[in-house]
């Protein structure tokens, strides 16, 4: 017996491993994506508090501490600089910065034209001045990241204005400048502010770095608590499958090995009963249910093998009477064997029966086209034997040395002058009778081309000038009728990979048919009647991509729809008695279609005549 390779258990711990190792990357990624965020959000927060509160030192310094300095600045020698808002501010700062949350904090007023070279705005702080002073009401604070010497810096920075014209005092004109501030400062840098003017960027960086490495601590910290949970759930889980699932599919598995090596179903019931499954029968659950399904089996089984005894009891009896009507059938068998075979002699006898009509059209029409140019050369044959027999014995009596009188007179006779004219006429309309047998007998050798074992190129239009000059004894005027008109629609068709003999066939059977039904129609109408509606024939061909179609049609008296649904069954015709085989267009359905891939539809309507289409493929 096949033996377990991989478990049920170890395949569920192999997806549960699976299935923590995916939890374990979606929550690293989402929790790296939100930490990120949430810590962002709180270094904004901080720098934004810090801001407000250099701002609020500021505000203090300006409207405080400057007017209980101003007296002193006037007088003193050493510009006092704990009256400035911008010193103020930054020594705030650098007590802040003692702060751990605040190490790495920097702050800075920017301007384009400071007082104290170090405050100078670098490329970056223009831009953002600029911003701030183009767009005064939408850049009311800005954040983001900036690279800045091969670091990552975190910024968030507003507009500092001049809204207090004390400011003026020190950073107006230079002559309204404390003498102190230009001893110590010098008269260049940080003069000519105006009222309302931005004058700095307040910026406070904050190093990437901090943002990360706080950011990978807390994602640590998740990752750590996610593994732990994780790996719990999965004991936890495993243990729950190995004691509801594994264990009761091992006694399933137990027994099953068991009933397959006892045959007995009383040993079955047996071990059944010994086979500790009692706990399981009573869950309501899958394995539960399970043992449920497990334990009808064994009773379906028990049932359908005494039903199979049973039916091997019936099967044996009506093996003998099998055997019996095997007897009986194999007899009709042979009897159907030789029947066929009578079938097949009869069908190849109406296939000869078939080619010998046709043959017998086609001798019927050679022989009467070749009569008349016989006719015609067998008469003069004769006469331009006597003629030359009378030209001879005039040269006769010449070379004899006859007297002049009676060559004279011989020559009279005879009428030399008209057998000389005559004679050239007489020979010319001889080879033209030559010429119509030669035409005739090739027209017949195209036709009439033993059966081909490989198929050849042919032209389609040979074939048909070919059967058309065999059948023109019977498209001439008789006492009956007028001649039948044939009109050609030929195209510009290329050789076709072909039986051409099985097709000269079929392009016989076809015009054979249509002469037949003009000459029926023909019975009961007039010889004037018939040469005001001439009896016709169309010939069409052309030629779709790779496809060749020939239409043969004719104006004759039609089918009904009886007839065009039958037309091309075996032994149907609508002819008399004694007149066809009953298997002409039987035969080039067949032709058509089996021999050579193509389509044979007719179309007819009581009246309107009668259209037959060819379609051939090329090769």
């Amino acid at each position: 017996m096949r033996q377990i390779r991989k478990s049920l258990e170890s395949q569920f711990t192999v997806l549960l491993v699976l299935i923590f190792f995916v939890v374990l990357l979606l929550v690293n990624l989402g929790s790296s994506y939100l930490l990120s965020q949430q810590v962002q959000t709180e270094i904004t927060q901080r720098a934004t508090m810090l801001m407000d509160t250099l701002s609020s030192v500021r505000l203090y310094t300006s409207e405080n501490i400057r007017s209980l300095l101003t007296k002193d600045l006037e007088t003193s020698e050493i510009f006092i600089r704990e009256s400035v808002p911008s010193f103020s501010a930054n020594q705030v700062f650098e007590k802040f910065k003692d702060l751990p949350q605040y190490t790495d904090f920097l702050y800075k007023e920017a301007a384009t034209n400071p007082t104290i070279i170090k405050d100078r705005a670098n490329t970056f702080e223009s831009e953002l001045l600029q911003a701030f002073r183009q767009y005064p009401k939408q850049n009311q604070e800005v954040s983001g990241f900036i690279e800045q010497d091969s670091k990552t810096l975190f910024y968030i920075s507003r507009p500092l204005k001049v809204n207090d014209i004390s400011c003026l005092q020190c950073h107006g004109r230079p002559e309204s400048a404390p003498a102190s501030l230009i001893r110590d400062y010098g008269r260049e840098n940080g003069f000519n502010w105006q009222l309302g003017e931005i004058v700095a960027a307040q910026t406070v960086y904050v190093p990437a770095g901090q943002i990360y490495m706080v950011r990978r601590e807390r994602v640590k910290l998740l990752i750590c608590i996610s593994v732990g949970a994780t790996l719990l759930s999965i004991l936890l889980i495993k243990y729950l499958f190995k004691v509801r699932v594994t264990q009761p599919l091992k006694r399933l598995t137990y027994l099953a090995r068991s009933i397959i090596e006892n045959t007995s179903f009383e040993q079955i019931s047996r071990l059944m009963e010994a086979t500790d499954l009692k706990p399981l029968a009573r869950r309501q659950d899958e394995p539960g249910y399970l043992f449920l399904v497990f334990k009808r089996m064994i009773h379906e089984l028990q049932s359908r093998a005494q039903q199979l005894q049973t039916s091997r009891k019936n099967a044996e009896a009506q093996t003998k009477v099998k055997e019996k009507l095997l007897r009986e059938n194999l007899h009709l068998y042979e009897e159907a064997q030789a029947t066929l075979e009578q079938l097949k002699s009869a069908h190849m006898q109406l296939i000869q029966q078939e080619k010998m009509a046709t043959v017998g059209n086609l001798l019927s029409g050679v022989a009467h086209e070749i009569n008349n140019p016989l006719g015609f050369l067998s008469g003069n044959l004769e006469e331009l034997e006597t003629s030359l027999s009378e030209i001879r014995e005039y040269y006769t009596l010449q070379q004899n040395n006859s007297p002049q009188a009676r060559i004279e007179d011989y020559a009279e006779e005879i009428d030399l002058d008209y057998l000389l004219q005559d004679l050239p006429n007489m020979i010319r309309s001889m080879q033209l009778g030559c010429e119509r047998i030669q035409k005739l007998t090739s027209s017949l050798r195209n036709f009439s081309r033993l059966d081909q074992q490989s198929k050849e190129w042919f032209n389609l239009h040979e074939g048909l000038d070919s059967t058309l000059l065999i059948l023109k004894h019977r498209l001439k005027a008789n006492s009956k009728r007028p001649a039948i008109k044939v009109i050609f629609h030929y195209s510009d068709v290329e050789k076709i990979s072909c039986f051409p003999s099985q097709l000269n066939q079929v392009f016989m059977n076809i015009l054979a048919n249509a002469i037949d039904a003009l000459e029926e129609a023909s019975q009961n109408q007039t010889w004037q009647m018939l040469e005001d509606e001439p009896n016709y024939i169309w010939i069409t061909t052309e030629q779709e991509d790779e496809i060749v179609m020939i239409k043969i049609r004719d104006n004759g008296p039609g089918m009904s729809e009886e007839t065009l649904a039958r037309i091309f069954d075996y032994l149907f015709t609508t002819k008399p008695v004694g007149k066809g085989t009953e298997m002409g267009l039987a035969i080039a359905y067949k032709i058509i279609t089996e021999t050579h891939q193509g389509h044979l539809t007719v179309w007819s309507e009581p009246g309107n005549g009668t259209e037959f289409t060819i379609q051939l493929p090329k090769v």
